[in-house]
């Protein structure tokens, strides 16, 4: 299949995105029902988290991948700075106001 022949194992070079797509979601969903009691997915590979939204909506459970683990790891130790909530009058919704500026410098470092 389309992960075997360019992923793990094969050696073709191009993807075909659609056919990975849908066969890396019929894969969570088999997994989900051979194994019900399934908490979470996580994808290993970086080439497949761009269908973590995709696998999510079928088989509803968490799907964590490369990308957030190590988001989760850098703001372990980077915090972001938090300036409080600023409110949408028009809706009534909150929202928490974050400022994205270079990484202060981090006792780990």
């Amino acid at each position: 299949k389309e992960l075997y022949a360019t992923h793990t194992g094969g050696n073709r070079r191009v993807v075909d995105f659609g056919f990975l797509k849908e066969e890396m979601v019929d894969l969570a969903n088999n997994a989900i029902k051979t194994h019900p009691e399934t908490g979470a997915f996580l994808l290993e590979c970086s080439n497949l988290l761009t269908f973590a939204n995709d696998i999510q909506l079928v088989v509803n459970k968490p799907v964590f991948d490369y990308m957030g683990f190590v988001d989760m790891i850098y703001h372990s130790v980077v915090q972001r700075t938090y300036h409080g909530f600023r409110s949408n009058r028009s809706s009534r919704k909150f929202c928490l106001v974050t400022r994205h500026t270079q990484a202060t410098r981090s006792p780990y470092r």
